[in-house]
């Protein structure tokens, strides 16, 4: 967008997708996008789908993930539901977590050195051949999925700018 408009200004903020949910909703930006849909903007694009894998350096099949070292990472309270809900679905005992971290790519970086397994979305699997990955599947059959919204409010929709990008994207 900055390439086909250079003459526009504009500030990129990053935050939990809850947080951006709100900034949208209250006006304090014109544009967000979020991984998790909260459904309180009336207007939202989804953007794209992705599924979400249980991925480790080592292969593994999904009955031995309660044995094996998890690493956890901080996401949005729907889609860790999502997540301990399949959990649940498919296993009695607890996982056994055995790191805690921030953020999804520090996740990543604790799998890429053979921590444990973690479960990620596929998009931050897509270049990394030596990761083992399996796709996560509900008991009905449906891939766990973790959708991108793109979320803009009325006012930032009268823009004519905010309107250009919303179409651009």
């Amino acid at each position: 967008f900055q390439v086909h408009y250079p003459a526009v200004k504009f500030r990129v903020t990053t935050d939990w997708s809850k947080n951006i949910f709100s900034l949208v909703y209250n006006q304090k930006i014109q544009v967000g996008f979020a991984s998790v849909d909260y459904g309180g903007c009336q207007n939202r694009e989804l953007l794209y789908e992705e599924p979400i894998c249980a991925a480790c350096r080592e292969p593994f099949a999904l009955e031995d993930l309660p044995q094996m070292p998890q690493i956890d990472y901080k996401s949005d309270y729907l889609l860790r539901s999502q997540m301990d809900k399949w959990w649940r679905d498919n296993f009695s005992e607890a996982p056994e977590i055995s790191m805690q971290v921030a953020k999804l790519e520090n996740c990543m970086q604790m799998v890429r050195h053979g921590l444990g397994y973690a479960m990620l979305p596929a998009r931050i699997l897509q270049n990394e051949p030596e990761i083992y990955k399996i796709p996560l599947y509900d008991k009905d059959g449906k891939p766990l999925l973790r959708k991108t919204w793109m979320l803009y409010n009325d006012i930032g929709k009268e823009l004519p700018i905010v309107r250009l990008f919303v179409e651009f994207v």
